[in-house]
C-alpha cells in the first residue's frame, strides 16, 4: 500500500501532477526545435530553384513557431522556479501541459511538411533526416492524454486559477 487508507486519490492526482511538471517543462526543447527547423528551411530551395525560406507562408509559420517556442519557454521557466522554491506542482502545470502538447504536435507536422509527401513513403531502407520528427508527431498525440486529458488540464485551470466553480 502506498499512503493512507484510502488516500489513494491524493495519491493519484500527486502522480499526474509531477508528470505534468515533466511535460511542462519540456520533454522537447522547443526553441532548439525551432532552431532546426529554421535551419533546414534556410538550407532549401523549391523545384524552380527559389529558397524555401523566400516563401512568405514559411516564414509566417517559422514566426509562429518561434514566438510560441518563447512562451513555452517562459512558463517552464516558472513551473522550474516554484520547484526550486521547494512548492509543490501547481495549476501552471496545466497550463504547460495545454501550452506544450499544441505547440510539438506543429512543430513535427511543420518539419515534415517540408519533406516530400511528409516522408511517410520513402523506401525503408533509405535513411531520413526526418525520422526523429516522425516520432515525435506520433509521440506528441499520446503525450495530450499523459498527466490528464485536456478536458481535466481545463478544469483545473478554471477552478484553480480562474476560480470558477465546479460544475
Amino acid at each position: 500500500m502506498v499512503g493512507e487508507v484510502d488516500g489513494g486519490w491524493k495519491v493519484a492526482m500527486g502522480t499526474l501532477a509531477f508528470e505534468r511538471v515533466a511535460i511542462a517543462t519540456g520533454r522537447v526543447n522547443t526553441t532548439k526545435a525551432v532552431e532546426e527547423i529554421l535551419a533546414a528551411i534556410r538550407s532549401r530551395t523549391t523545384a524552380d530553384g527559389t529558397p524555401l525560406a523566400a516563401d512568405p507562408l514559411v516564414r509566417q509559420r517559422g514566426a509562429d513557431l518561434w514566438g510560441r517556442a518563447l512562451v513555452h519557454r517562459a512558463i517552464s521557466q516558472r513551473v522550474v522556479s516554484a520547484a526550486a522554491a521547494g512548492e509543490p506542482p501547481g495549476p501552471v502545470t496545466s497550463i504547460g501541459k495545454l501550452y506544450f502538447c499544441p505547440l510539438v504536435e506543429d512543430l513535427a507536422d511543420f518539419r515534415l511538411s517540408l519533406e516530400p509527401l511528409g516522408d511517410q513513403f520513402r523506401p525503408a531502407d533509405e535513411g531520413a533526416a526526418a525520422d526523429h520528427w516522425l516520432r515525435l508527431a506520433y509521440q506528441a498525440r499520446g503525450t495530450a492524454i499523459a498527466g490528464g486529458s485536456t478536458f481535466i488540464q481545463r478544469n483545473i485551470v478554471a477552478e484553480r486559477i480562474l476560480g470558477m466553480p465546479r460544475s
